[in-house]
């Protein structure tokens, strides 16, 4: 049994609302960060960055990962958006995630909500998410959930959740599992700016990250930062994720955004 919860515990809650709490190496054996990633933009300024660290709640290391996306310059997310994407309609802008895993690691595959088995790479989670979530996902593309958000029934990876979407930063969240030893498994997370109104996305940068669970030693992480230029020539991933979200509400196919004309 093996695969990624999106649902927070309550020490990770507790971590995430403060976001100073001490970081540990991927191997649990000393109080490290990992480097922030630089989000670039087109014309090579900085957006800003992104942290990823493992929170440690009252001296015990939780085998998860936890990031945050903060604007560059002391920026807030709609001010950033609406420089990113100049005559949209301000409301229809948000920032999101996109999930893809690319190996799942050993058999047997994951199962969809609907029992349908998933075949690489797709989408994190998938439409209704995976069977047997205590929470289902929503059925939209984005790795946060972006329905309302009610404390207690929703699944905490929500855009609404107020310790999740902060006016100054977005955060992320990944627990993965795995009770088959060795095992790896290997994705791909990408910050989006999303036009609701326009059913359009634009990949601004992220990283792949390795989830790995070895036979003697605690499980560790490693983390390679990518930008928007490897999202676009992952044409294998833009076709699945195209059609994983021909969705399902309002029958829209997202799109990439298209370049500006010259």
């Amino acid at each position: 049994m093996r695969g990624t919860t999106r649902n927070l515990s309550a020490v990770v809650c507790a971590w995430l609302m403060g976001w100073g709490a001490q970081a540990a190496t991927s191997q649990q054996t000393a109080p490290v960060s990992w480097p922030a990633i630089a989000v670039w933009g087109v014309s090579g300024h900085a957006l800003g960055t992104i942290r990823l660290a493992q929170p440690t709640v009252n001296g015990v290391v939780r085998y998860s990962l936890i990031g945050s996306f903060v604007p560059a310059d002391g920026k807030l997310l709609p001010e950033l958006a609406a420089t990113l994407w100049p005559g949209a309609v301000p409301k229809c802008l948000h920032f999101n995630w996109i999930q893809v895993v690319i190996d799942p690691g050993n058999p047997p595959p994951p199962v969809d909500a609907a029992g349908r088995m998933l075949g690489t790479p797709y989408l994190d989670p998938p439409a209704g998410g995976y069977r047997g979530d205590r929470k289902p996902a929503d059925s939209l593309p984005w790795y946060l959930d972006e329905t309302p958000f009610v404390a207690g029934k929703s699944a905490n990876i929500n855009i609404h959740n107020p310790n999740v979407t902060l006016a100054n930063g977005l955060r992320w969240f990944a627990q993965p599992y795995s009770a088959t030893l060795p095992d790896a498994m290997h994705y791909d997370t990408v910050l989006v700016l999303v036009n609701d109104c326009a059913a359009q996305y634009e990949p601004l940068g992220g990283f792949h990250w390795t989830a790995s669970f070895p036979v003697q030693g605690s499980p560790f992480f490693t983390i390679t930062p990518f930008g928007p230029q490897e999202w676009f020539a992952h044409g294998s991933l833009i076709a699945e994720f195209a059609k994983s979200s021909r969705i399902k509400q309002k029958a829209r196919l997202w799109t990439i955004r298209p370049p500006a004309k010259p």
